[in-house]
């Protein structure tokens, strides 16, 4: 079996365990492949490359943000992503990067294969796809911002807050959490649109199906600019209405089983959040 594997290297510490893991996996029979960039950091050479289309599967090795980063290398490629956690939290990984020796073809094959939907933005001049959500918020601490949100042109919510969380499924148990919105079950088709800190006002989250068409606009952002994540990246101001609707493409997200999404201890240990 083939993995394309996408590893967090950011800190010295994190190559040191990068390589006990890729040892373990090569052990157990499988065949270990990088982008250049990420070889020549492992290896000091770029001789174990592999275009991710001829992968059997995409890995990463880190937290959630190492995930997402591979997100989108797995969607591009349409190839399943099993998530090896070496972060703090782990949320979306399968295994745990201790349990790595124990992770071979046979038991890679009896994880579920969740379908993830993706959401994704139009600016009119850039269009970027999430696997979490689409937030756009202020960026000045001292002040709010009036947001409107229309679905498939017909209003939705307007108040003036900190900014707003679009989400999907899998990013409900992230900053739509955190922000008070509701979990959703992984292959639900639907978005969560959770205000962020409204102010004086009683608007709440609204779940609302994937198929329709959102429109947000930001105004009285004169002397406090709000700007536009997708999967926390940053994409700069919000100078004009934003579309968000469903990806085109999806995920394919390699899971342990899908009942123990809402009832993870993860997610129910508040001092992890």
């Amino acid at each position: 079996m083939k993995l394309y594997i996408c590893p967090n290297l950011s800190k010295e510490r994190y190559i040191k365990t990068s390589h006990l893991c890729i040892e373990a996996l090569s052990k157990n029979g499988f065949e270990c492949y990088f982008s250049k960039e990420d070889s020549v950091t492992l290896f000091g050479n770029d001789k174990h490359t592999l275009s991710p289309s001829d992968a059997d599967i995409i890995v990463s090795v880190g937290g959630d943000g190492a995930v997402l980063n591979a997100a989108k290398t797995a969607i591009e490629y349409n190839k399943p992503l099993l998530g090896i956690n070496g972060g703090r939290l782990g949320y979306l990984c399968a295994y745990e990067l201790d349990s790595s020796k124990d992770i071979t073809p046979e038991s890679v094959e009896t994880l579920v294969r969740s379908q993830r939907s993706t959401v994704c933005f139009d600016n009119g001049r850039i269009c970027k796809t999430a696997l979490n959500d689409i937030v756009i918020a202020k960026g000045n601490y001292g002040s709010v911002i009036k947001i409107d949100v229309l679905c498939d042109e017909k209003p939705l919510m307007s108040f003036r807050g900190d900014g707003i969380i679009i989400s999907t499924p899998t990013g409900s148990t992230s900053y739509n959490f955190s922000a008070g919105g509701p979990v959703l079950l992984p292959e639900s088709s639907c978005f969560a649109v959770t205000p962020i800190c409204p102010h004086l006002s009683d608007a709440r989250t609204i779940v609302v199906p994937d198929t329709c068409k959102l429109g947000v606009s930001v105004s009285d952002n004169t002397s406090n600019p709000a700007y536009i994540y997708c999967d926390g990246i940053s994409y700069g101001e919000v100078n004009s209405k934003i579309t968000v609707n469903k990806g085109e493409k999806s995920l394919i997200l390699l899971v342990n089983d899908l009942c123990s999404f809402v009832n993870n201890e993860k997610l129910h240990n508040t001092s992890l959040l």
